[in-house]
Formats: structure tokens, sequence, C-alpha cells
């Protein structure tokens, strides 16, 4: 009898189905905490910049390394650019307290800028610690003084975990791929990572939300420009991801370039009506130039990041700057857009995308007025998309729809004669869950930086049901035990008792609950010590004959 249970018992195939809903999770907020990451010159102090709307409110900003502390009064419907100490930024490879934590007492959008060079500047929307998330991936531009990755815990005793599929330095040493660089940190204590390669698709999983960060020290965009940039963007978490997104250029450019991110194995991408397709494993990516808007759809959630040249304009000299571009799930129907003041900056601009009929009902309102608009032959789910590219006049301003669901994104751009930045206008961030399904039809619904496997056991009666714990283990259903695991980096949950109840129920032996007792121990051990792949492998080879193992990627 034995045997056969064996012979039955399975793990289901998982698939991946992506669904979200909107709770209202905006890139706005109270709570902050931010890093900044290397320069090749530190001439001056970086900046942050505060936008309220209708509430004024006191923010402030501690470095508690520095055992700084600066309190503002910032206005209603107002903008203030602050400074914080330059020894703030990072020196050296490894693991620092450099963390910087911004309170307000009503909601605020934020950015980083880091003007510490008059010569080389770029800024990032900062966000706040509800929507951060645990699972990353960087994007950066092949680099000519280090590409960069920057890590800040929100809590104590936060386990990190660094993958990449190519090997790279850190501090002293070659770190190889599929041989993690495990690290723990505490509140406001920071990993910082420089390489001289693109690091771009390199993963951070975490056991607690944690803000990420990514750039160059120095770039030349294109290879040929002969103006090495800064650039730097705050990285979206994974689980916040989207599948559909669409990109155009900034006012006076004609060309750019986009990278994609895969998160996951088995990503296919495509550009346009048929103009480029992709297929795309986990730490992968592609880098395209473009020459027009485009839309961008892809069978898993992706990260799209845009850059800008350095090349002459028709209106001035632009410089390479990179920002994450929202998908069209983050859209939102109200933004701020603050520019910084600089005595070298002379001109300031935004980007619009947003569905044609709502510029053409004026819906999108700019201080108020209705805004331009140009038409881009983009459809997607038979909308077309339409786009606005302004100069703006104000360093505050603010973009709202009379319709509530009149939905956009916004870039920033900002030019000088030595630098540009592009930062994004505020957004939505809904948290997107996934749905692992087995062939059982099994479903569990999960955060989707969570990797669940469902193990389905054969039990010869049908299991009870307790309704208390199938809200954390799954379904005891007719014939079968659910089985979960949940691989995070804080470890390895599996739903022991719950199988048990179900199998014993089924008139399992009871030295087989014991036998399942030291197979999870035995897992658990195997994903401590980041040998959980190779386990898999032990299993298969040894268990070929009995076990039928199938798994698929949350």
């Amino acid at each position: 009898m034995v045997g056969l249970l064996l012979k039955t018992w399975m793990i289901g195939l998982a698939t991946l189905v992506w669904s979200s809903a909107c709770h209202g999770e905006a890139t706005t907020g109270k709570e902050f905490i931010a890093m900044f990451l290397q320069m090749n010159v530190i001439e001056k102090d970086p900046t942050f910049i505060v936008s309220t709307t209708e509430l004024s409110t006191v923010v402030t900003i501690t470095i508690p390394k520095l055992d700084y502390t600066q309190v503002y009064n910032v206005p209603e419907s107002s903008k203030l650019e602050v400074s914080v100490p330059k020894s703030i930024v990072p020196t050296s490879d490894g693991v620092d307290k450099l963390g910087i934590f911004i309170n307000s007492s009503n909601p605020i959008t934020l950015w980083g800028v880091h003007d510490a060079s008059d010569r080389s500047v770029d800024g990032f929307l900062v966000l706040p610690t509800d929507v951060l998330g645990r699972e990353y991936f960087g994007v950066s531009f092949e680099p000519h003084s280090g590409t960069e990755l920057g890590v800040v815990a929100v809590e104590d005793s936060t386990s990190i975990l660094i993958n990449f599929n190519q090997r790279y330095f850190y501090k002293t040493q070659f770190i190889y791929p599929r041989i993690p660089l495990r690290i723990t940190l505490n509140r406001f204590e920071t990993l910082f990572i420089t390489s001289y390669d693109d690091l771009t698709g390199i993963r951070v999983t975490a056991s607690a939300p944690v803000a990420a960060f990514s750039g160059n020290q120095c770039t030349f965009i294109p290879v040929t420009s002969n103006h090495c940039d800064y650039t730097v963007t705050q990285l979206i978490p994974f689980s916040r991801w989207g599948m559909n997104y669409i990109v155009t250029s900034f006012l006076g450019h004609t060309d750019y370039i986009i990278k994609i991110v895969a998160g996951r194995m088995g990503t296919t991408v495509n550009i346009g009506e048929g103009k480029h397709r992709y297929e795309l494993n986990q730490l992968q990516s592609v880098t395209l130039n473009l020459h027009s808007s485009e839309v961008i759809t892809a069978s898993h959630p992706i990260m799209v990041a845009q850059f800008t040249y350095a090349q002459a304009l028709v209106d001035g000299t632009s410089h390479a700057a990179m920002t994450v571009i929202p998908s069209v799930r983050q859209y939102t129907n109200s933004a701020v857009i603050a520019t910084m003041v600089d005595n070298q900056l002379t001109q300031h601009f935004f980007s619009l995308v947003s569905a044609c009929y709502n510029f053409q009902n004026q819906y999108i309102l700019l201080n108020g007025m209705p805004i331009d608009f140009n038409t881009t032959n983009i459809y997607l789910s038979d909308a077309e998309y339409c786009t606005s590219k302004m100069v703006l006049n104000s360093n505050y301003n603010t973009i709202t729809t009379s319709a509530p669901d009149a939905l956009f994104y916004a870039v920033i751009n900002e030019r000088s004669e030595f630098f540009s930045t592009a930062r994004v206008a505020n957004f939505q961030l809904p948290q997107a869950t996934c749905v692992t399904t087995n062939e059982y039809d099994v479903n569990v619904t999960h955060e989707c930086d969570e990797e669940v496997v469902i193990f389905t056991y054969s039990c010869p009666e049908p299991c009870p049901v307790d309704d208390e714990e199938e809200l954390i283990c799954g379904t005891c259903f007719d014939g079968y035990a659910i089985f979960l695991v949940i691989l995070l980096s804080s470890g390895l949950t599996i739903c022991v008792d719950q199988f048990i109840k179900c199998c014993r129920a089924g008139g399992q032996e009871e030295w087989e609950v014991e036998d399942w007792k030291r197979r999870a121990a035995m897992m658990q051990k195997a994903f401590d010590t980041g040998a959980w792949d190779r386990q898999l492998e032990i299993i298969r080879k040894n268990e070929r004959k009995k076990l039928e193992i199938e798994f698929g990627d949350a």
C-alpha cells in the first residue's frame, strides 16, 4: 500500500495566472526610506524635492548614521527643495548605514535628485515604504566607470540574497553565477555594489520589504557620445510590475533607448504590432533603440526603463538620463510635477501618455487648463493612445482629470548645457496577485514575489474541511491532501500539519506521517543552505520511478 501511495504522490504543475486589483496604493505617502548612490565627483550635497497638494505638511528628515535631523514646514500646493549632507553618499562597496528616513505628517510626492556634481545629475521618484517589496531586478547601462546597485533595509534582521547570471566583483572577491551573495541588514543599513559590467537583471530577494536603487556612475549613451553621464532610478518591486506599456520620446527627441527586464522564466515580449518579439528568461533583458511611440506587451510581468540620448537638439543639448516607466495598470488620475531649481537649468519639459479620448474630451488638465496632444496610431485593447509633450513654465504644476477613469502617466525631463534628468511623476502601484494552479485545478492565490509549489498526495478517503486552516495551507478535498511549499528568502514555510491531518483522516499510517516530517526538514535545510535546486535534482534521481515532478515558477 505504501508503494502505491508513493507512486500516486506528485508535485502538481504550477502555472501562472496574473491578476491584479488596485487598492488605492500610490507613490505618494507619508513614510520613505532612501539612499543616494555613488558619483564620480561629489562636489555638493544631494537634494530631495518635496511636493504637497491640498494639505500643508511637516516633513522630518533623519539620517541615523550622522545623528542628523531636520524639520521643514511645507505649505499646501507647493514644493520645497532640501539638501542632505554629501557624506551620506557611499564611497565603496559593502554594508554601511546610509539609509535616509523621510517622514511627513500628510501625504507628499518625493523625488531624490543627485546633483552633487555640476556636470552630471539625475533623479528618481522615491517610493513610500508601504509599496516596497521583497524582490527587485536591477537596470543600468553599459558602464564607463561602474554600474551600481543599492539596497536599504526597512526592518532589522533582513536577509538579502543577490543573484546574477554572470560573474561580478564585490569588495575583494568575485561572485559567480548560481552562488548568491548573502547579506543581513538591519533597519537603515545599506548594501552597495558597483561593477564594471552591466548589472541589468541582477536579482535582489529579501525576507522583508526593502528599497532598491540602480544606475550608472558614468555611462556614454550612445557609446559614441562625448558626454559621460550619471543615471539613477529607484526600482519598482516585482510584485507591482505590469505587462502592458506605452513608451514615447521626450520633447525635442526623436530617438531613445528602452531596456526590458524579465522577472520570470518564459516571458514573451512583443514590441509594436509584430515589429519585435523576444523570449526572455529570469535575469535576462533586451535593449532597444526606438524612433517612435510604441506599445509593449508581455506574457509575464516586466520592467521597462527608458534612457535618453546625449545629443545636440534643435532647442539645446541633451545628456543621458534614465527613469522607470509605469505600466498601463499603474496610470493615475492626478499628479504633481515639480521641477528643480538650478542655475544651469534652462529647460523643463514633461511627456504625458493617455488614451486619446481623454485628450479629445479635454478630461486631462495642466494647472486647470486642457492640454495639446499628438496622435500616435498606437493601440492597446482597442483604445488608441496619444501623447502630450510640453514646456513647463512653472516650478510647481498639477495634472488632474475631470473624469475619474481618465488615467495617464507623466515623466519630467530637464536639460542644461551639462546634464539632463528624467523623473517619473507620481503614479499608482497596485499590489498584484498571482495564482498558481496544478493539474487537479487546485488554485493558490499569493503575492507575486512568492514562488509557490503545490504538492498533492493521494489519500484513499475524502478529507475533512477546516475553514480556518484552509486560509493558511490550502484545501483538503476529495481524495487528495494539498501540501504547499512557499519559497521566500526568509525561509521555507511548509504546511505539514494540514497535510498530516488530511492523510490521517484518509487512513495513513503514523510512520508515513513521520516520514513527511523528515522530508519537510530536509527541504528546509536545503533551502536555508542555498542547495534547494541541488536537492530537487537528488529527489528526481532517487525517486524518478516513484515521483512525477513538475515545477512552475509563480
